[in-house]
């Protein structure tokens, strides 16, 4: 051991051992220690970090829409529809401005011959006057602002109107394209099954690879009709973003939607879907507004009448008594006489525009009425072709094709025969989804115009 004397006492530590300096160079020294556990440390909060946010992420991209969530989504969140919320706020604002009275004056005049004559003449007027609005002009300008209040209101329900009928064509397009895609993965079975009969007997030489690489290619070209319906697909859920809220590096995904289903009932016009149709409504409530500011117009015939309460203190030289003081207490009234007679011009622009108005009302309903007759028209038609090309096309087709096939087990006919029947029934198949579809974007548009959705 070693002995230190500090400040007279002992104090003992075992000696160091002496180390080589290769024994050095292999020790890692206290702040590279330091530095590496600091090091682990960062490594170990920043893996954490990144799979919180990976985590966060993965939650925030899974978001599966249908045609009804999607306009529950669209009803909440659309910024287009917020702000149009917002202009109902702004009306009921502007009522409650709307027919408020002047505030009353008070007026002070002061006079003096001090700069003149300085005889110590002056004069002091204290009044007190009111304006009093003739022809119940306020009354009528507040209703005439009241009407705004219903035009926020019927232009709020016309926006969301026209953003579920969007959604709504946007649904049925995307189900459009799943019967498509249902159509074609069918196809692409059963030709994939016909290729893989036609290559067994090619390669037992029974048949040509003409026909195998026929079928390949078909395959091929069945594949990227697939892909490309898929990518269209996508794209028309996409669109849903904007009408939805949502950002456009959003995660969506559109559900598997049903099949098609024919309607049990198509109705005719009736007045009652001029009641919902917020143009319609609109236009008639420019009518009322019209109205309302014809009766303002006739209003502005009568300035107001104004009333005023005074009171008048003189100081005067009067000879030959000298310097008196004269007091006077008083009423004033003004009262307009309407001779411009301005109020009826101001009028006739009103009745033109209501006039006006009654004409779009007319145009609408008879346009409202066309709709509901063309969409119908055109509903029963398509499902009328559908019903025939079911029960007349359809059920001899696939019994021709299963002959064929039995035929051709039985050695009767050619393969060649067999792919010429398969081909057919596609074909039919193809008119049978587009006969579909021209019946679900007719029935679509029936519900759009009787306002059904």
């Amino acid at each position: 051991m070693k002995t230190q004397f500090l400040k007279g006492r002992p104090q003992c530590r075992p000696a160091t051992p002496h180390r080589s300096a290769e024994d050095r160079r292999r020790t890692p020294s206290r702040s590279k220690v330091a530095s590496t556990r600091r090091s682990l440390r960062l490594t170990q909060k920043l893996f954490i970090l990144s799979a919180a946010v990976l985590s966060s992420h993965t939650t925030q991209a899974q978001l599966t829409l249908d045609r009804d969530k999607a306009i529950a989504l669209a009803l909440e969140n659309n910024l287009e529809l917020q702000a149009a919320a917002s202009t109902i706020a702004i009306a009921e604002v502007r009522l409650e401005n709307a027919g408020l009275k002047s505030e009353p004056k008070v007026a002070l005049q002061y006079s003096s011959d001090q700069f003149f004559n300085n005889e110590g003449e002056y004069g002091l007027n204290l009044s007190f006057s009111k304006k009093f609005p003739l022809a119940k002009r306020l009354e009528k300008a507040k209703d005439l602002t009241a009407l705004s209040i219903e035009q926020a209101k019927l232009e709020l329900a016309q926006r969301r109107f026209e953003t579920v009928s969007s959604i709504s064509r946007t649904s049925l397009e995307i189900q459009i394209l799943d019967t498509k895609l249902a159509h074609l993965q069918k196809i692409l079975t059963a030709t994939n099954e016909l290729q893989r009969f036609t290559q067994s007997r090619v390669e037992s030489g029974e048949l040509s690879p003409f026909l195998a690489n026929q079928l390949a290619i078909e395959i091929a070209s069945i594949q990227q009709e697939i892909d490309h319906l898929d990518h269209e697909r996508e794209d028309l859920t996409y669109q849903l973003a904007t009408a939805t809220g949502l950002s456009a590096d959003s995660d969506i995904e559109f559900a598997p939607t049903p099949q098609i289903q024919l309607a049990s009932s198509h109705p005719e016009y009736d007045p009652s879907i001029l009641e919902r149709h917020s143009s319609y409504q609109l236009i008639r409530l420019s009518q009322q507004s019209a109205d309302a500011a014809y009766a303002l117009a006739l209003s502005q015939n009568w300035d107001d009448l104004e009333a005023r309460f005074f009171w008048e203190n003189e100081r005067s030289v009067d000879a030959p008594n000298g310097l008196g003081t004269d007091r006077f207490l008083g009423i004033a009234l003004s009262i307009p006489i309407p001779l411009q007679k301005k109020g009826y011009r101001l009028g006739r622009e009103k009745l033109l525009e209501k006039a006006h108005q009654a004409k779009l009302a007319e145009a609408l309903e008879l346009q409202i009425q066309n709709d509901v007759h063309n969409a119908r028209r055109e509903t029963i038609h398509s499902q009328e072709l559908l019903e025939r090309f079911e029960q007349n096309l359809l059920p001899p087709a696939q019994k021709n094709y299963a002959d064929i096939n039995d035929a051709y087990q039985k050695g009767h006919v050619s393969l060649t025969e067999v792919l010429q029947a398969h081909q057919r029934n596609i074909r039919l198949e193809e008119q049978h989804i587009e006969i579909l579809e021209e019946y679900a974007r007719a029935h679509l548009a029936l519900q759009i115009a009787r306002i059904d959705l």
